[in-house]
């Protein structure tokens, strides 16, 4: 019976402490929950610079262009800032040192390069297209849902004499936030 009255008395001792912990109902507490955002871009689209009209070295003198435009669209993490860099395209001469300043862009079909400009379209001005902040189109991404469109321009100067044939570049574009 002893043993009994000791346990009854514990359990008597402890019942005041759990009745105390439980008097408000509901019971409440604090559920953290975090989250990180990253500065994030990703490309939409690129518009590919394909000239509609086969250039013609004959009817596109010196002094005259072969003109083409297009887009690129991408979105980015609002917030975040940065640019789109064109590197100089697979074709360009080796050992070019102002790569990023004043690339020399170069179509090649059949062994020949066919000289072009590479510009983006910044307040209605045309820029050569480098590669680094100070030679590329800036941004400020201000939604994930509203794209950022940047303008684009290839101008084939005239006067190139060159044999016919299919001539291609590829420019790799990147974007620094």
């Amino acid at each position: 019976m002893r043993r009994l009255f000791r346990a009854s008395a514990f359990c008597a001792a402890l019942l005041p402490c759990l009745v105390v912990a439980q008097t408000t109902s509901p019971a409440q507490g604090a559920l953290p929950i975090q989250a990180s955002v990253i500065n994030a871009c990703r490309i939409l689209s690129v518009d590919g610079l394909v000239f509609g009209v086969a250039y013609n070295p004959v009817s596109n003198p010196v002094g005259s262009s072969a003109v083409h435009e297009g887009q690129i669209h991408l979105i980015c993490t609002a917030g975040t800032t940065g640019f789109i860099g064109a590197d100089s395209g697979a074709h360009a001469p080796s050992g070019m040192s102002d790569a990023c300043t004043s690339p020399i862009r170069r179509l090649m079909g059949h062994g020949n390069p066919l000289g072009y400009t590479l510009t983006f379209q910044s307040g209605g001005v045309d820029t050569t297209w480098g590669c680094d902040a100070a030679h590329a189109p800036g941004f400020a991404a201000m939604s994930v849902h509203t794209p950022i469109s940047v303008g684009t321009k290839a101008t084939i100067p005239g006067g190139q004499d060159v044999p016919p044939g299919d001539y291609a570049d590829a420019v790799m574009i990147s974007i620094t936030f």
